[in-house]
C-alpha cells in the first residue's frame, strides 16, 4: 500500500507540470461540455459529463460518465469509471470501481475495488484493497495485495499476494491517512479559491526569511505545547484547555495547506510552469505529501513544514496588526 501511494502521488505529480491546466473547483463540479484540455477538478461531488483530454481530481465522489482521452488520476472516498479511458487509470479511494475500458495500465487501491464485467485494462493492473473483485479482462499481469480477493475475469497472468491473518481492528485501515490527506487538498482548494490574497500574503511572509520563519514557528509549537499542558492541570482551566487543542490542531493542520501553496509556487518559478496558482497548489501539495512518505526523514519534514506554516502565520497576524494600526 505504501509503495503505491507513493506511485500515485509521483504520477500526479509528473501530470501536474504536463501541459494546460483548467481547473474546476467547488462542492459539486459538473463538467457538461467537452474540455480539449486536462482538468483539475477539486470538489465534494465531481460528474465528468463531456468528454476531455485528461484529468486529475480529488473529492467526496468521483464518477467518470464520459471519455478520457489520456490518463485519469483520482484521490476521492469513492471513485466510479463509467467510461473509456485511453490512458492510465491511478485511483485511490474508500471504493473503487471500473466498469469500462482502461487504454492502459491501471493502478487501484481503496477498501473495496471492483473491476466490472464489462471492464477491461490493456496492459497491466496492481491492485491493493481490502476487498478486490475482477470480473473484466486483464491483457497483461494482475498483481493484487488484499484480505480478498474474487477473480472470475480473465487476466495474462495473476499474482495475488494476501494480507496477513489479523483482526482489522487490530490494524486499522490502511488507507485513512491518505483519506485526511485528500480532505485538506480540498479545504485548500476551497480556501485558496476564497482568500488568494490570504495565501499571497503568507507567501510573502515567509519567503523572504525563511530559516527565521521556521524557528520563530517551531518556537510557538513547543510553547503552546507547554502552555496547553498547564493550562489542563488546573481543572477550571480545562475547557480552556480544550479549546486551546483544538485550534492548535487545526492550526498545525492547515500550516500545510499554506506550506504547501508556497512549495508550488517556488516549483513553478524554478522550473517555469505557466500554470494557475490552484494547479501550483496541487503541485506543491503532492510534493510535500511524497516528501512525509519518505522513511526516517518524512516525520522531520512534516515537523520542519509545521514550524514554517506558524510562523508565516504569526509574522502574518503581526503584519496585519501593524497594517491595522497604522491606518487608525
Amino acid at each position: 500500500m505504501k509503495l503505491f501511494t507513493l506511485i500515485f502521488l509521483a504520477a500526479l505529480l509528473l501530470s501536474s507540470g504536463a501541459q494546460g491546466l483548467k481547473f474546476f473547483g467547488g462542492d459539486t463540479i459538473m463538467v457538461t461540455e467537452p474540455v480539449d484540455d486536462d482538468v483539475v477538478a477539486g470538489g465534494g461531488t465531481v460528474f465528468i459529463n463531456a468528454p476531455v483530454d485528461s484529468v486529475i481530481v480529488a473529492g467526496g465522489d468521483v464518477n467518470v460518465n464520459a471519455p478520457i482521452a489520456g490518463d485519469l488520476i483520482a484521490l476521492a472516498g469513492n471513485v466510479v469509471v463509467n467510461s473509456d479511458v485511453g490512458g492510465k487509470v491511478v485511483a485511490l479511494g474508500g471504493n473503487v470501481q471500473v466498469n469500462r475500458m482502461v487504454g492502459r495500465n491501471a493502478l487501484l487501491a481503496g477498501g473495496q475495488v471492483d473491476l466490472g464485467p464489462q471492464s477491461s485494462v490493456g496492459m497491466d493492473a496492481f491492485i491493493a484493497g481490502g476487498s478486490v473483485r475482477n470480473a473484466g479482462s486483464v491483457e497483461g499481469t494482475l498483481s493484487v495485495s488484499a484480505e480478498q480477493f474474487n477473480n472470475s475475469g480473465t487476466a495474462g497472468s495473476v499474482v495475488f499476494q494476501q494480507y496477513e491473518d489479523q483482526k482489522r481492528e487490530d490494524r486499522g485501515p490502511d488507507v485513512f491517512p491518505w483519506i485526511v490527506a485528500l480532505g485538506f487538498l480540498i479545504v485548500g482548494l476551497i480556501l485558496l479559491r476564497l482568500f488568494p490574497a490570504v495565501f499571497q500574503a503568507l507567501e510573502g511572509e515567509l519567503r523572504p526569511a525563511v530559516v527565521t520563519r521556521g524557528l520563530v514557528g517551531f518556537a510557538v509549537l513547543v510553547l503552546s505545547l507547554v502552555l496547553m499542558v498547564f493550562v489542563a492541570a488546573t481543572v477550571i482551566g480545562m475547557p480552556l484547555a480544550g479549546l486551546m487543542i483544538l485550534a492548535w490542531m487545526g492550526t498545525f493542520m492547515l500550516s500545510g495547506v499554506f506550506v504547501a501553496f508556497v512549495l508550488g509556487r517556488w516549483l513553478g518559478q524554478r522550473f517555469n510552469l505557466t500554470i494557475s496558482d490552484m494547479a501550483l497548489y496541487v503541485l506543491g501539495f503532492v510534493v510535500l505529501n511524497v516528501l512525509f512518505a519518505l522513511p526516517f526523514l518524512g516525520g522531520l519534514i512534516g515537523l520542519i513544514s509545521a514550524s514554517l506554516g506558524f510562523g508565516a502565520l504569526i509574522y502574518g497576524l503581526n503584519s496585519y496588526r501593524m497594517r491595522k494600526g497604522t491606518a487608525t
